[in-house]
């Protein structure tokens, strides 16, 4: 059985600015799924849940090992 993307993370030290960015800049429709300040649901249709959530801090990353984003498999 191939394996299908469940969950996509997107990590963030605000909220309220990507919710605008991606609500307001992008035209993506955003579903709150825990209050207007918990993290939110990115609607894209078809395909993988997006989940756009708080992290305290930014960390450095290096982009040629490390990324910012989680894919949950299934």
């Amino acid at each position: 059985m191939p394996l299908r993307s469940g969950l996509i993370q997107i990590n963030v030290t605000d909220l309220r600015a990507a919710r605008r960015f991606y609500g307001e800049v992008l035209g993506i429709p955003v579903k709150e799924r825990f209050g207007p300040d918990g993290p939110f649901e990115l609607e894209l249709g078809e395909g993988p849940r997006v989940l756009v959530y708080h992290v305290e801090k930014q960390v450095e990353v290096d982009y040629g090992n490390q990324t910012g984003i989680t894919l949950v498999l299934f």
